[in-house]
């Protein structure tokens, strides 16, 4: 369709959570991804804006390292990084 939509009225509902990162809230988050929500707030913003701080406290809510270094190293689109590690 014009819209963007394949024009299906049967729509998956959507997780609370999904609904309220729609409206700018991360109280329904965990704090490891109310971490990483945060910091991509700044970066889509302005990613000079980063701080050290920032990145400290998504590590210390348990945030994977290892795969934001994949990504880091190889981006969204290598095949190495393209599954999520279990």
């Amino acid at each position: 369709m014009a819209d963007g939509t394949s024009g299906s009225r049967c729509r998956r509902r959507e997780h609370p959570a999904q609904v309220a990162l729609k409206v700018g809230s991360t109280e329904r988050l965990s704090p490891k991804l109310t971490a990483l929500v945060q910091i991509t707030l700044v970066v889509r913003k302005n990613a000079r804006e980063l701080e050290p701080p920032d990145l400290q406290r998504a590590l210390d809510t348990g945030a994977y390292a290892g795969r934001a270094e994949q990504i880091a190293d190889h981006g969204y689109s290598d095949p190495k990084t393209a599954a999520i590690p279990r």
